[in-house]
């Protein structure tokens, strides 16, 4: 048996992303969409009190490079952008060496 969990989301513009996480049960979310940025910002710092902001604000900048790069956009990139950050909040090591968002379909119709 694997120690990998793998979770599927599909995302509104068609995108199916896999949320891979060694050995550790699906991400939490506190909502089912974020309006904004901001706002996940916010989110992030209110779940994550041991973070610094300039960890969280990090986060944010790399994650949403990594979105704009994937072509992603709204609540897709907010979406995807919150499970990597919350990924690599509670696992720091995460993603360093290997993918923890891997964008496995997209429908481009």
């Amino acid at each position: 048996m694997s120690d990998r969990h793998d979770t599927r989301q599909s995302v509104s513009a068609g995108i199916r992303v896999r949320v891979l996480q060694p050995g550790m049960p699906p991400l939490p979310r506190c909502c089912a969409i974020h309006a904004d940025w901001p706002t996940l910002a916010e989110h992030l710092l209110r779940d994550f009190p041991t973070a610094t902001i300039s960890q969280v604000v990090q986060q944010l900048r790399r994650a949403r490079t990594e979105v704009d790069r994937a072509g992603l956009e709204g609540s897709d990139a907010l979406l995807v952008a919150e499970l990597v950050i919350r990924r690599r909040l509670i696992d720091p090591s995460a993603g360093e060496t290997s993918p923890v968002i891997d964008l496995i379909d997209r429908d481009d119709n």
